[in-house]
């Protein structure tokens, strides 16, 4: 039994695995990272999705203006 099954009564298989092209690695990154309430390192993006810290930063310049998200040192 999966997890899935267990805690939701559905059944759920992987049907097929799909390698994510490096120019949608910025952006699924920020699908995961961005969820996380306790934040997380820039030096991640950098590593994951081979870009700098400082593209991760100049992107997040807007959405911290309006308000959508914090950017903090450390």
């Amino acid at each position: 039994r999966t997890l899935p099954d267990i805690l939701f009564g559905v059944s759920c298989t992987l049907e097929e695995a799909a390698v994510v092209a490096a120019a949608s690695l910025p952006f699924e990154f920020a699908l995961n990272a961005l969820r996380l309430t306790e934040g997380f390192e820039t030096a991640l993006y950098a590593a994951h999705a081979g870009r700098s810290a400082g593209d991760l930063l100049n992107r997040l310049a807007g959405p911290a203006r309006e308000g959508l998200v914090e950017v903090s040192a450390g």
